[in-house]
C-alpha cells in the first residue's frame, strides 16, 4: 500500500488553458428541456450523530427508453444548525452497476464536513440486450437532462446555496457527466474519475464484463463484424465525450485516471483529458477496480478539491471566506 500511495502523480491545470468556445446551438438543443416545478416525496432512512440520510423522489417528463421515470436519490444532510446558512451540495453519478465503495463513503464524508450529498440512483439498465446503437445516444442526452432536473431540484431547497453546487462522477457516471458538462453550467467543482472519449472504441477494447456481452448479443443482432459494430456506434454517438470535450471549462474539473485500467482503457481516458484542455489530473497506479484501494487518498484529495473550490465561491455579507468543513454548531 505504501509503495501504490507513492506512486500516483497529479498535474495542475495547463498553463496555456484559456477557456472554452462557446457552445454550438446544434448542441446545445440536445440537452434543453422545459423546466417545470418539482414536487417531491421524501423519507427518513437513517440518523446518525453527524448526518441524516433520505430518500428523496420525483416525477419528471423525461423519458428513458422511450418510458417515464421517477428521479431517485438518496440524500445525505449534515446534522447540524444551519444558523441560517445555505450548504454547498455535490451531486454523485453511479457507476454501471449502481454501488461504489468510494462513492458512498464520499457521500458520508461530504455530509460530515459541511456538504449536502446527492446519490443519484441509475435510472435505467443501459446494458440490457435490447438496447440499440441508437438507445445509448439516447441514454447520454437523457441523463443529461436527468441531472439537470436534480440541480432545478437542489436549486429550490432552502438548504443549499445554488452558487456552490459540484458533481463527481466514476466510470459510467464520470462520462455522463463529462457529457452534461459541456451543456450544464451550474456545476462550479465536478470530478470526472475513470472516464474516457470516444466510446465506440471504449465498447471495442473494454473488458467489462457487462460491456463484452453487450457488444457479443450487438454483434449478432445486428448480423455484423466487430469493426461494422464499432462504426455504428461511432456515427450514432453523437453526444460522446470527446465531441463535447471542448466545450467543458477544464477550470472546473479535477480528472482521475487509472494507468493500469483496461475497462475504460487509459488511452481513451488520456485522450478526454487532452481533448477537455488539459485538466487538472490525478494518474493511479492501478486498474479501474483496483483504483478502490486507494479509497483513503482519494476520499482526501476529493474532499479537499470541493472545499477549495466552494470556499472560493462561499462569502459572507461582509466579504468573509466561510470554512467549508468547519464544523457547524450542534442542534439543541
Amino acid at each position: 500500500m505504501s509503495l501504490l500511495l507513492s506512486d500516483y502523480v497529479r498535474y495542475d491545470l495547463d498553463s496555456n488553458y484559456e477557456e472554452p468556445p462557446p457552445l454550438p446551438s446544434e448542441i446545445a438543443e440536445r440537452f434543453s428541456y422545459v423546466r417545470r416545478p418539482i414536487k417531491a416525496r421524501q423519507r427518513l432512512v437513517e440518523k446518525t450523530t453527524d448526518l441524516l440520510e433520505y430518500l428523496v423522489k420525483f416525477s419528471t417528463s423525461a423519458f428513458y427508453f422511450g418510458q417515464e421515470y421517477k428521479v431517485r436519490l438518496s440524500l445525505f444532510c449534515p446534522k447540524a444548525e444551519r444558523d441560517g446558512r445555505r450548504w454547498p451540495a455535490v451531486i454523485i453519478l453511479p457507476v454501471l452497476g449502481g454501488e461504489y465503495r468510494l462513492t458512498r463513503r464520499l457521500a458520508r464524508t461530504f455530509a460530515v464536513e459541511g456538504i449536502a450529498t446527492v446519490y443519484l440512483h441509475l435510472s435505467a439498465d443501459i446494458f440490457q440486450p435490447s438496447r440499440s446503437v441508437q438507445d445509448m445516444e439516447k441514454f447520454l442526452r437523457e441523463g443529461a437532462i436527468e441531472v439537470s432536473k436534480v440541480i432545478d431540484w437542489l436549486e429550490s431547497c432552502p438548504f443549499v446555496d445554488a452558487k456552490r453546487i459540484g458533481a463527481i462522477g466514476v466510470s459510467l457516471g464520470g462520462i455522463r457527466l463529462s457529457v452534461l458538462l459541456a451543456a450544464e453550467k451550474r456545476l462550479m467543482a465536478n470530478v470526472v474519475a475513470l472516464a474516457g472519449a470516444n466510446l465506440a472504441g471504449v465498447f471495442h477494447d473494454s473488458r467489462q464484463r457487462q460491456v463484452q456481452a453487450y457488444r457479443k448479443k450487438r454483434k449478432q443482432e445486428e448480423r455484423v463484424s466487430n469493426k461494422e459494430l464499432t462504426q455504428h456506434f461511432a456515427q450514432a454517438l453523437k453526444s460522446d465525450p470527446g465531441a463535447l470535450a471542448p466545450f467543458v471549462d477544464a477550470r472546473r474539473v479535477l480528472m482521475i485516471l487509472a494507468l493500469l485500467d483496461n475497462k475504460v482503457p487509459i488511452r481513451y481516458g488520456r485522450e478526454l483529458h487532452s481533448k477537455m484542455g488539459g485538466p487538472e489530473v490525478i494518474y493511479l497506479p492501478t486498474g479501474h477496480y483496483t483504483s478502490v484501494l486507494l479509497a483513503p487518498y482519494l476520499e482526501k484529495a476529493i474532499t479537499e478539491y470541493f472545499k477549495k473550490h466552494f470556499v472560493a465561491i462561499a462569502r459572507e455579507p461582509h466579504g468573509k471566506v466561510r470554512e467549508v468543513g468547519q464544523r457547524l454548531p450542534r442542534p439543541h
